[in-house]
């Protein structure tokens, strides 16, 4: 049986995306293990709602992605540089 795929990008957040598309990325990542395309991983999500992001996520070494309350941008922790973009 192979993994559900189901974007293009796999379980990569995109800038754009809606927050529904967003869930169904975060459910696919935890249904493969975090290999939906997004290059691997464990399939551990962190996910992050506020008025501001946190300094860091609790585990800066893996992706994380941030919502703001009452609407705005979504942003995501790049494990490389150690910020939110």
């Amino acid at each position: 049986m192979s993994n559900p795929v189901f974007f293009p990008e796999g379980a990569q957040p995109r800038h754009y995306d809606t927050r529904w598309r967003i869930l169904q990325k975060i459910l696919g990542a935890t249904i493969d293990g975090g290999s939906g395309g997004g290059g691997g991983g464990t399939g551990d999500i962190q996910v992050y709602t506020g008025a501001s992001p946190p300094a860091a996520p609790d585990n800066p070494a893996l992706p994380a992605l941030f919502y703001p309350n009452g609407g705005g941008s979504l942003q995501q922790w790049d494990v490389v540089s150690q910020a939110w973009v």
